[in-house]
């Protein structure tokens, strides 16, 4: 996951020094402390962040390659990035950084990195998953949707776009979605499901964390903000956290409800998706019909 660059936190001077150390060559970081130009100077930061977080990706067995276009990479810099950051180890991060993530596909991870945070426990990692009913549900409506903004730069999303849009309304999309191995999001958590299971990793659930807006539980939606600011061994105060949780900016947004499945899906795609996935749904703890 990525945060946009409002959400992004302040780094100090010399974390930024770092961050740039993993990008630039030492001729190109003499130029720019000698130009002491603040503003010129926070902006190379910004890219260099965005490097390095192309960078991670990769390591992270994210297929960028297959995902989005080439010029959405930088990826000059990013090829410098991972040349330059070779030794480093993935537990060289920001001070207070985790990985929060929706997929983690070991067979494609830097073997490094599974070493290195094996061996330190840092980065921690935060697994969000969701009802994998639901899940489809809304990645189906995402790609179907009409809205201004689309459906961002992924290629893929585009393509199977394309597919459902020209099927005959949403039972025959879902359909579709649930008998296509390669459908984004089902696949990506089947792979992801050592997450899931390994102790070190802090697990939590959409639904967990929805609240009283999603149609869940204030109580349940506090204890698990605090669940993940101990893991996190962050200061800050549960209840206030929870309360900014349910974001209907968001560019995914679409109901924000947990069990929309129910409604949406057909006996057929219940029957389908049971048979397909149903040891998904036993393993992340989710009834059956």
């Amino acid at each position: 996951m990525k945060t946009a660059p409002g959400e992004r936190t302040a780094l100090d001077e010399d974390t930024s020094w770092n961050l740039l150390s993993q990008v630039y060559s030492h001729e190109e970081l003499l130029r720019m402390r000698v130009a002491d130009d603040p503003e010129r100077f926070a902006g190379l930061v910004d890219v260099a962040r965005t490097s390095v977080m192309w960078a991670w990706l990769h390591r992270l067995g994210v297929p960028l390659a297959s995902r989005y276009p080439h010029e959405t990479m930088l990826s000059e810099l990013v090829a410098q990035t991972l040349w330059r950051t070779a030794t480093r180890t993935f537990s060289d991060t920001p001070p207070n950084t985790c990985w929060f993530v929706h997929e983690m596909d070991l067979s494609r991870v830097y073997g490094k990195f599974v070493n290195d945070w094996r061996t330190t426990g840092e980065p921690r990692i935060l697994f969000l998953y969701r009802d994998p009913r639901d899940s489809l549900l809304s990645m189906v409506r995402f790609l179907t949707d009409a809205r201004p903004q689309g459906i961002g730069k992924l290629v893929r999303f585009g393509l199977y776009s394309d597919i459902l849009r020209s099927l005959e309304g949403l039972d025959e999309q879902l359909s579709y979605a649930l008998h296509d191995d390669r459908f984004p999001g089902l696949g990506e958590l089947r792979s992801s499901r050592w997450l899931v299971a390994h102790p070190a990793v802090c697990k939590v659930s959409f639904e967990d964390l929805i609240g009283p807006d999603g149609g869940g539980s204030a109580e349940l939606q506090e204890a698990t903000v605090a669940r993940v600011v101990a893991f996190l061994d962050a200061e800050a105060d549960p209840a206030t956290l929870a309360k900014s949780l349910f974001n209907r900016d968001s560019f995914t947004f679409r109901d924000g409800r947990a069990g929309a499945w129910r409604a949406a899906f057909s006996e057929a795609n219940v029957r389908a998706f049971e048979r397909r996935q149903g040891d998904l749904l036993d393993q992340l703890g989710y009834e059956r019909r």
